[in-house]
């Protein structure tokens, strides 16, 4: 099962990038980014922007999952 692990997740042109750290470290390669904020910051950034959302939508929702495979019964 996949999971993200992580307080952000970011996409670049619709694909997954990965965590903050993970985008910033595809800025530097892709376009030569110099970061020179500290990650903390991000973070921060990302999860205030994150609360805020919650907060101001409307819309509550909750996706899971459940998936059977070869579920064998013995009677």
């Amino acid at each position: 099962m996949w999971v993200f692990d992580d307080k952000a997740i970011c996409f670049a042109n619709g694909l997954l990038v990965g965590s903050a750290q993970e985008f910033l470290n595809w800025a530097e390669k892709e376009h030569d980014y110099v970061n020179f904020r500290p990650l903390s910051l991000y973070s921060t950034l990302a999860e205030e922007a994150y609360h805020l959302y919650r907060t101001s939508s409307k819309v509550s929702s909750t996706i899971y999952r459940e998936i059977f495979t070869n579920l064998k019964h013995s009677q």
